[in-house]
């Protein structure tokens, strides 16, 4: 129970030569020419576009169409590379909320994940607490959702980590979580960039353990 606790005040808070090769002489021997009653120059259709979206969910190709249209809208954008970037940017917003450093916090998230985040970390400093929260391992950061609002885009990132966080007292005592034992948390995180703008750096705007609902563009 103390575990789910701090999870949960954690989320209110906020909200990766073969061997067959063929003999030279075969190598020499000249293509064989088209068959009989074949045409020069036919072209062997390719599977359309339709046959392979057939295998995805729609959900997926949903998701598919969404960062197709960000990175139409944004030139830079990777979806690749931006989970690796969420990946950095969860493990240094939960250390930093940890820390009380609000100067990180406010260069990485919105407005109202900060207010948030600041009342928190005040409540902790006037009772004398302290928090000490690491990330053991994240296990994953996959980009689940996403939307395109005009020129804002919209990013979802699910996080599945084994974090080790607990409180202490002003005499250093425990008194919520573990200091040593890891507790796996599953998160939603959604990051926000105005496609328009000449900041490349994304917010966090918003935080969940459920995943949200699937939004199509305005």
């Amino acid at each position: 129970m103390i575990a789910l606790f701090i999870i949960l005040r954690l989320r209110s808070v906020l909200g990766t030569r073969t061997g067959n090769e063929r003999p030279p002489e075969e190598l020499k021997k000249p293509l064989p020419g088209p068959a009989a009653g074949q045409r020069d120059g036919v072209v062997v259709p390719l599977p359309r576009r339709a046959a392979l979206e057939a295998a995805l969910s729609p959900a997926e190709i949903t998701l598919r169409q969404a960062l197709t249209e960000i990175s139409l809208a944004d030139g830079q954008f990777d979806a690749n590379e931006f989970a690796e970037g969420a990946r950095q940017a969860y493990e240094m917003i939960i250390t930093g909320f940890a820390k009380g450093d609000r100067e990180l916090l406010r260069n990485m998230v919105g407005d109202e994940v900060y207010a948030n985040f600041d009342a928190a970390i005040t409540e902790r400093e006037t009772a004398g607490e302290s928090m000490d929260t690491r990330l053991a391992a994240i296990s994953e950061a996959r980009i689940t959702h996403a939307v395109l609002r005009g020129k804002i885009a919209e990013v979802t990132v699910k996080f599945t980590a084994d974090m080790i966080s607990c409180v202490r007292n002003a005499a250093g005592e425990v008194i919520q979580g573990h200091p040593s034992l890891p507790q796996q948390v599953m998160e939603f995180w959604t990051f926000s960039r105005d496609t328009g703008s000449s900041d490349p750096n994304w917010t966090l705007i918003a935080s969940s353990p459920d995943a949200p609902d699937m939004v199509s563009k305005d």
